[in-house]
């Protein structure tokens, strides 16, 4: 448990310390508070406020600094790759709900994964996104008002 920790940083954080459980050489994660382009980040690309739109360039981060990482045997190490988005985009739907749409959603996320099933291969990638159901309800709020 790392103290102070109070958002779902605490729960990505905590999983990298599962998979060292069963991998002690496990590498990429974070270690420590900081942003993207800082050591402690390491491989971490997550921004704080980010939204569905900044994933395709975060992504694109991502496999640049693992193919440029000494640390990292791009051709043969495993990885595991997580995508934690969507609370911001729908904070954001009430103020452009065309730019904040589900399709608009779902096509940066679209162009994030096939960016990376072509770069990085099959990998283990999770995404944690809200239900893509809100963004409808949304939308339909929007429309009885």
């Amino acid at each position: 448990m790392y103290p102070g920790w109070t958002d779902v940083s605490f729960l990505l954080c905590y999983c990298s310390d599962i998979l060292r459980e069963f991998n002690p050489s496990l590498t990429g994660f974070s270690v420590g508070k900081g942003k993207e382009h800082t050591p402690q980040a390491f491989l971490n690309q997550a921004v704080a406020g980010g939204k569905a739109k900044d994933i395709p360039e975060q992504v694109r981060a991502l496999v640049a600094r693992m193919k440029n990482d000494s640390l990292v045997n791009f051709q043969e190490d495993w990885k595991v790759i997580t995508l934690f988005i969507g609370g911001n985009d729908m904070c954001d739907y009430c103020h452009s709900s065309l730019f904040y749409s589900t399709e608009n959603y779902v096509r940066h996320i679209r162009e994030s994964l096939d960016y990376l099933h072509k770069q990085v291969g099959a990998e283990g990638v999770s995404q944690f996104s809200l239900n893509l159901s809100l963004f409808h309800l949304l939308a339909f709020t929007d429309q009885i008002r």
